[in-house]
């Protein structure tokens, strides 16, 4: 599309007494669109059916920017790289992308409670016998406020607190302390329920432990797990790619089209591999992958479609007569010729 990214991928041979070192780096992250390979690593991720390496092997001439004359060593066995090993690297990978397409943890449809800021009180639960009742309603139903409130953790226990409740403080909400008649009122000094981020522990007097109002359960791992959700969507709002979002939230199907145009295209690359024993990099048809990123066809019959495809191609790949696997001799003796000839080079 006019606003879409470039990805550059490439391939280096480090130098050899590196290698022979402590200093042996397999891969190269300059950012999240533009990553290198050590030749090794490169040659390891091939022997796997990794979809992304497999695809340098048949980019076209006009798509790379920089070749090397040792590239052509890797290249004359490009073929030997597509095997039956092809089925679960492709299948599984377009697997993943109907999972992440349609994923009720897709930040983009998640619920609204959940993204929004939630407080330590909004996972403390009310014991009473064998149910459980959220504290804010309890709190609520009885007319009291949370910043009157003073907790104790019950000793002995693990995410048990006890609560007080302040009503000094609470009747003092609605009256003139400057009237000299309440001079002598003096409320507990309870810190109340929480803050942001944490749950406010009071110090309670031995006098006033017989005024305990109830027992209550903190949900300490569901809070955690909250910060940690809340923090990761903050993050994708932050970073998300924008055109991409707007397109999704186009086409109201509530599943994300850009993964269902992969998942589509590494199936045809699967049925590819088999048929023709080449990988297309550049689609006859994009225009079809295109209205499926935009939500002009039905997503959710597509991923049944696409789900039909997998268990198809299976028996195809089982039956068909690509090898099972990468020869690793033949892996071996690439990667040696290529340390050799680099030797020439350093």
């Amino acid at each position: 599309m006019p606003d879409s990214d470039v990805d550059t991928k490439g391939v280096y041979l480090q130098d050899p007494m590196e290698i022979l070192g402590i200093d042996y780096k397999e891969q190269i992250n300059v950012d999240k669109d533009n990553c290198l390979y050590e030749v090794r690593r490169f040659l390891q991720l091939l022997s796997t059916g990794n979809p992304t390496m497999l695809e340098l092997l048949f980019i076209p001439e006009d798509c790379i920017l920089e070749k090397h004359p040792l590239w052509d060593i890797i290249l004359k066995h490009r073929n030997a790289f597509l095997t039956k090993q092809c089925y679960n690297s492709f299948a599984g990978y377009a697997y993943q992308q109907i999972e992440k397409a349609k994923g009720l943890n897709k930040k983009m449809n998640w619920e609204a409670d959940r993204v929004q800021r939630k407080r330590p009180i909004d996972f403390l639960k009310v014991i009473d016998g064998c149910k459980t009742y959220p504290l804010t309603e309890w709190l609520k139903r009885k007319g009291m406020h949370e910043d009157c409130c003073g907790l104790s953790k019950v000793n002995d226990s693990e995410n048990i607190y006890a609560l007080w409740y302040d009503h000094i403080k609470d009747i003092s909400k609605d009256i003139d302390l400057t009237n000299p008649r309440y001079k002598d009122w003096k409320d507990f000094g309870y810190k109340g329920v929480c803050d942001d981020v944490n749950l406010l522990l009071s110090e309670i007097p031995e006098w006033q432990m017989p005024m305990c109002q109830c027992i209550l359960y903190f949900n300490r791992s569901g809070w955690g797990e909250h910060c940690k959700d809340y923090n990761s969507y903050q993050t994708w709002l932050r970073e998300r790619n924008e055109r991409r979002y707007i397109d999704v939230q186009g086409h109201g199907q509530k599943i994300d089209g850009k993964n269902m145009m992969h998942c589509v295209r590494l199936l045809q690359t699967a049925q590819d591999i088999i048929e023709k024993h080449t990988i297309n990099v550049r689609v006859e048809n994009p225009e079809y992958y295109l209205s499926i990123r935009q939500g002009k066809v039905s997503l959710e019959s597509l991923i049944e479609t696409s789900k039909q495809k997998i268990e198809k191609l299976k028996e195809s790949f089982k039956t068909s007569d690509l090898p099972d696997s990468v020869d690793t001799e033949l892996v071996r003796h690439i990667l040696y010729e290529l340390r050799k000839e680099s030797l020439k080079l350093f």
